[in-house]
């Protein structure tokens, strides 16, 4: 597999991706689902493998609820400092953590904090994943606000956006208010919510 590196959809077409990296946490994860279920709207979840290995259900309720489930590492390293060995690892162990939990293998894998270089991309091509990036980031890590975090998602959102967010990685309750807004603004922009798998199948 030649290595693909996506980072937006197609500009002709008003769909747009939500992303939720780090989980899944038990007192974030739940309550994201809830207001994706509510409004009706799927999206995708990076989640690490040392956290699907420990919340297995929160995983098999991801993919039952129609949402894509992605790659993010075992434990959240910067790959890029990593041996191609340690990556294989890293790759495999969170593929493996994921499969057990709900019987679907990654096809993307989203590298921590994006950091990524020729030999990453090829190794997550080795094990059949694309590799998956952002180009609209609501920096939700660093709790500035719910209305910092839902500006950040409507004003900057485009035809094939792919929005970058949080369910794991710490208290996410400024990300679970901002949610219903973020979706809901959107909408009324008319843009159609769907998962990284719905805007690289599009692609093609």
């Amino acid at each position: 597999m030649q290595p693909q590196v996506i980072a937006q959809g197609r500009s002709d077409q008003s769909k747009i991706a939500l992303t939720f990296d780090d989980g899944p946490y038990p007192q974030n994860t739940g309550q994201i689902l809830d207001v994706l279920s509510l409004h009706r709207v799927h999206a995708t979840f990076f989640v690490e493998g040392s956290e699907a290995q420990a919340n297995p259900g929160l995983v098999r309720r991801e993919l039952a609820a129609g949402h894509t489930v992605g790659n993010h590492s075992w434990n959240h390293p910067e790959l890029t400092r990593l041996s191609p060995e340690q990556i294989d690892s890293q790759l495999s162990r969170a593929n493996a953590a994921i499969t057990r939990a709900d019987g679907v293998t990654p096809q993307l894998m989203r590298p921590p904090y994006g950091s990524v270089n020729d030999q990453v991309k090829e190794r997550i091509a080795a094990q059949h994943m694309t590799t998956v990036l952002w180009d609209i980031d609501t920096v939700d890590w660093k709790l500035p606000g719910v209305d910092a975090i839902t500006n950040e998602a409507i004003s900057k959102a485009h035809n094939g956006a792919i929005i970058l967010m949080h369910d794991g990685g710490g208290d996410r309750s400024q990300t679970i208010q901002a949610l219903p807004k973020i979706i809901e603004g959107l909408q009324a922009k008319g843009y159609q919510l769907v998962t990284v798998s719905e805007l690289i199948a599009s692609l093609s």
